[in-house]
């Protein structure tokens, strides 16, 4: 009986073992995947885009763009949201766009000549 539980007891640990490694080789991919590149823009309200040029090189090939905010609760954030939306439209040649906002805001925004 002492014999199976040492056995028991070793491939458990060997078990944890491996789950360790491996968590800790996916933790480091996941955290060297999300490279933070911060770049100095020029305020919301200018309506030059040379500040944006390095999105080109970013950019290149892609057919998605996904553009997110970290809270709701700024309107400078949507206002740099315009900016990068005219830039991609303008510079880059996209021409299909997608927002996640109320029909009030996207009427507005239509009303308004975006």
């Amino acid at each position: 009986m002492k014999m199976r539980l040492i056995v028991l007891y070793f491939n458990c640990n060997l078990f944890m073992k491996k789950l360790i490694i491996i968590c800790t080789f996916l933790f480091v991919n996941l955290i060297q995947s999300q490279e933070l590149k911060i770049k100095e823009l020029l305020p919301p309200q200018s309506k030059e885009h040379n500040d944006l040029t390095f999105l080109k090189n970013e950019l290149q090939g892609k057919q998605l763009v996904m553009l997110g905010e970290q809270t709701h609760r700024y309107g400078n954030i949507f206002e740099m949201k315009a900016r990068v939306l005219e830039y991609l439209h303008q510079e880059l040649g996209f021409t299909t766009i997608a927002m996640a906002s109320s029909m009030y805001e996207i009427w507005k925004m239509n009303k308004n000549g975006f």
